[in-house]
C-alpha cells in the first residue's frame, strides 16, 4: 500500500513538473514587450539635466568631461566648426558617448540653456 502511494505521488509530481515546463516554454516563446516610453528629444534631455543641475556648458568643459568619462550625452549646435566637431567625434567614439545634434545654432542653444551667450556644446553628467 505504501508503494502505491509513493508511485502516485511520483506520477503526480511529474505531471506538475511537465505543466511547469510547458508554461516556461510558452512564456519563452512570447516576444518581449515593447517599451511604451517614447525616446526623449535633445530638448527634453537638456531640460531634465538643467533641473537636476547636471548640465555642462561650453566647449572646454564638455571636452574635459568627455576625456575623463564623466559625461553620458553630448549636444552640439548646428554651427560647430569642423575641427571641433572632428575632435568631438573622435573622443566620443573612443569612450562610447552619444552625440546629438541640437536643432538650432549656438545662439538658440545658449538661449535654450538659459544663458545670455552663445553655446556650441552642452553635455549631461553621469
Amino acid at each position: 500500500m505504501a508503494k502505491a502511494k509513493t508511485e502516485k505521488a511520483a506520477k503526480h509530481k511529474t505531471k506538475k513538473e511537465t505543466k511547469a515546463a510547458a508554461k516556461k516554454t510558452v512564456a519563452a516563446a512570447k516576444p518581449p514587450a515593447k517599451s511604451t516610453k517614447p525616446k526623449q528629444t535633445a530638448e527634453q534631455k537638456i531640460r531634465e539635466a538643467q533641473k537636476g543641475n547636471k548640465l555642462l556648458i561650453g566647449s572646454r568643459t564638455v571636452f574635459k568631461g568627455v576625456k575623463s568619462g564623466t559625461v553620458s550625452d553630448v549636444f552640439h549646435a548646428s554651427n560647430v566648426p569642423h575641427d571641433a566637431m572632428g575632435d568631438l567625434e573622435r573622443y566620443t567614439e573612443i569612450s562610447g558617448i552619444v552625440v546629438t545634434k541640437f536643432n538650432g545654432d549656438s545662439a538658440k542653444l545658449g538661449e535654450f540653456c538659459g544663458k545670455p551667450f552663445k553655446v556650441l556644446l552642452a553635455a549631461i553628467k553621469k
